[in-house]
């Protein structure tokens, strides 16, 4: 059995008419596009990444195995169907595990400070979309004191990386993208001094806009303040226009439901009389602890964070990865 006989898409139709007109994807030659950039990474001595991967709660199941034919759609997704840019996406990707080992290498979901991450719910996907179908993840940087013995921009980085793998990896979101909501209720200046400086943006700039191969569709901070302010000064000069623009700022909670209805978000974001919430933050987080450290998905960070790879740029061909039938402006 080839490697292709093994994908089963996922997606609806609905779904799929919208892959067609927004990410130009082919359901005819998707595959023969996969294969193609395949063929091109197996020619490519500078780069070594894996060709398989763990997805766990794919329609109810624990966890389904998906060999690289799903990986690599991933990065097709993502460069909207441009060889080229999934390429220089692949690359990136590579290169920052190389440049920045601490944070993208040799992470374990168990290991104590990702998971204490994980526990204290310093970010976390929602149970349900918003009406756009778009996945939601809560961020709150001062949901861990500094005081904490595994506080550290490192640990937040590892952390915040499994935290996306995860919803990448669901076709649905690779279509639709996914929205963040920045929460800064107990987030001190202490929290800044120890984490934020230009060369802290410029890094975590450089991976989240040229690495990550997802759809960022929207910023909603909450509760920012004086700290926002702060972060957008730091961040801004890194910061492509596109995404600039997508920030949305709320000073309280009735600005941020005429984006994310009340029933996308936890008891605690909604008036105590609302009940149609999606649980309390506590329960998502016992539930998100629980899916993050499950064997599937530990094994799937564990074999796609290796020690070896990455890219060895003493073998990278000179010139651009290569031509490519599509150069488009992604979103």
């Amino acid at each position: 059995m080839s490697q292709d006989e093994d994908y089963v898409c996922t997606l609806d139709e609905t779904t799929i008419t919208k892959a067609i007109k927004e990410l130009h994807e082919d359901p005819k030659d998707r595959l023969s596009s996969v294969n193609k950039f395949r063929d091109w990474i197996l020619e490519q001595e500078h780069i070594k990444c894996r060709t398989a991967f763990y997805v766990p709660q794919i329609k109810g199941r624990i966890s389904h195995e998906l060999p690289d034919t799903a990986f690599l759609l991933l990065y097709l997704r993502g460069a909207k169907f441009s060889q080229l840019r999934a390429r220089e996406l692949l690359e990136n990707t590579m290169r920052a595990m190389t440049e920045l080992p601490r944070w993208f290498k040799t992470i374990d979901t168990r290991e104590p400070g990702v998971l204490e991450y994980f526990k204290l719910g310093v970010s976390f996907p929602l149970p349900k979309r918003d009406p756009m179908n778009r996945k939601i993840l809560i961020i709150r940087p001062g949901a861990i004191s500094v005081k904490n013995q595994f506080y550290s921009f490192d640990n937040e980085m590892r952390s915040a990386y499994c935290e996306v793998r995860l919803i990448s990896m669901d076709e649905v979101t690779q279509v639709y993208g996914y929205i963040l909501i920045f929460d800064f209720s107990g987030f001190t200046a202490k929290h800044a001094k120890a984490s934020w400086s230009s060369e802290s943006f410029k890094k975590q700039s450089k991976v989240w806009q040229d690495c990550t191969p997802g759809r960022v569709k929207a910023f909603h901070v909450y509760n920012g303040g004086i700290f926002f302010e702060m972060m957008m000064t730091l961040a801004k000069p890194f910061m492509k226009k596109k995404f600039q623009q997508r920030f949305h700022v709320h000073d309280n909670l009735e600005s941020l439901y005429k984006h994310i209805p009340k029933e996308c978000l936890p008891h605690e974001y909604v008036p105590d009389d609302f009940t149609d919430h999606v649980g309390s933050v506590q329960e998502i987080i016992d539930s998100n602890v629980s899916l993050m450290t499950s064997d599937a998905f530990r094994q799937e960070i564990i074999n796609s964070t290796k020690p070896e790879y990455g890219m060895d740029l003493t073998l990278k061909p000179s010139g651009p990865a290569a031509e490519s039938f599509r150069k488009l402006t992604l979103d």
